[in-house]
């Protein structure tokens, strides 16, 4: 007689939540439903952005945040049912010329690079570390981000290629940014500024920062907001130049669903000449 009843019982709310779900369709019109699922999928979108800066900062997965590492999984099966990446990171990095070497991914490499000792923490703030937890961020990436090293001689570059979550998505809504604007550029390929940072570490916060120089080059691209590429380097100039010249970004703007802002295809390399550090 109780199992009927805690049975009958069950039934009861079973019917009790289908008419609430059909009451609550009948009132969701197309609008309201279109309104709702953007605010979801916005509050997903930020969840998921705010674990990954977690992550870059140096969190591991269970201490990322517990509603954030729920946003970033739901995103991420969202995106893998519906979206796709545009390309494989993989396969955009630059050909090895002359005597250039590629390597896979290895942090102590990187860490030689920068001169600097990875630490897994977010307490103690530092440009050279932060970079190094971005490295090795990017290289954990399983399809969205990959990590190659180049050598030539005494020359060591690493580069980061990461797709970005409008990378993703924006050919559906043509949503992407545009980049920030770069007034004076390391140098352009293809009409797209390479960005290059000053050559500082920066450690600590306000009064107690530190601020000392740095033998790397710390180099930027921004797809508007789709893929970032990030690039250091421990080599002149001269030599970072020459060898971002077999940087291919059509490889990249192809197969984006939006062109990013000064595409300008064919036009090649252009150094500029009112970069103080760039050779004639």
């Amino acid at each position: 007689m109780r199992k009927l009843a805690g049975f009958i019982f069950i039934i009861g709310i079973v019917l009790i939540a289908g008419a609430g779900m059909f009451a609550f369709d009948s009132y969701m019109t197309d609008d309201r439903r279109s309104v709702v699922h953007g605010e979801i999928n916005t509050r997903l979108d930020d969840g998921a952005e705010q674990y990954e800066q977690n992550r870059e900062e140096g969190c591991r997965r269970s201490g990322c945040g517990f509603f954030a590492g729920i946003s970033s999984m739901t995103v991420a099966i969202r995106d893998g049912i519906f979206l796709s990446r545009p390309f494989d990171p993989d396969t955009v990095f630059v050909e090895t010329r002359g005597d250039w070497t590629q390597f896979p991914y290895d942090l102590e490499i990187v860490e030689t690079i920068v001169d600097w000792e990875i630490e897994r923490t977010p307490v103690r703030i530092s440009t050279s570390n932060r970079l190094l937890q971005y490295f090795d961020y990017v290289a954990s990436l399983r399809r969205s981000g990959s990590v190659k090293i180049y050598a030539q001689d005494d020359n060591l570059i690493v580069i980061a290629v990461r797709v970005l979550n409008d990378g993703i998505r924006a050919g559906k809504s043509n949503s992407a940014q545009q980049a920030a604007d770069v007034p004076i550029p390391f140098v352009t390929i293809d009409g797209l500024p390479v960005r290059d940072y000053p050559k500082i570490n920066e450690v600590g916060i306000g009064l107690s920062q530190v601020i000392s120089p740095v033998d790397y080059q710390h180099l930027s691209m921004d797809f508007d907001g789709q893929v970032e590429v990030t690039i250091v380097a421990l080599a002149e100039d001269a030599d970072i130049i020459e060898f971002l010249s077999g940087l291919d970004v059509s490889l990249i703007v192809d197969s984006l669903l939006q062109r990013p802002a000064g595409y300008t295809a064919g036009v090649g390399m252009i150094q500029n000449t009112e970069h103080p550090e760039t050779p004639e």
